[in-house]
């Protein structure tokens, strides 16, 4: 019963080490950043353009690419896939953009 007891606790730890290892993992990979490094929108950065690859509807989000990547992005008013717009704010990893 000793042993049942052991490898139950050994189980447990494997597999909690397992989940922070997939959450770490996870976790990186919704960032919102990767490729060049293209993709910094920190403070002061909504001078940069981009293309709405998925039209943006108001109040649905859209799909910009902004450098390498793409973001959800949402605008006051609709915009078609195709246009150039210009990111005005970030909110996580969504950008508010308006049509240049």
């Amino acid at each position: 019963m000793n042993m049942v007891f052991v490898w139950l606790i050994a189980a447990s730890a494997v597999a909690v080490a397992g989940l922070v290892l997939l959450m770490k993992w996870v976790n990186g990979d919704f960032t919102g950043f990767g490729g060049t490094g293209d993709t910094d929108f920190g403070v002061g950065s909504t001078d940069r353009t981009g293309v709405v690859t998925a039209k943006i509807s108001p109040p649905h989000e859209g799909r910009v690419m902004i450098g390498d990547s793409e973001w959800t992005a949402v605008s006051d008013i609709e915009i078609e896939a195709g246009t150039e717009v210009k990111v005005v704010s970030q909110n996580n990893l969504t950008l508010r953009v308006a049509a240049l």
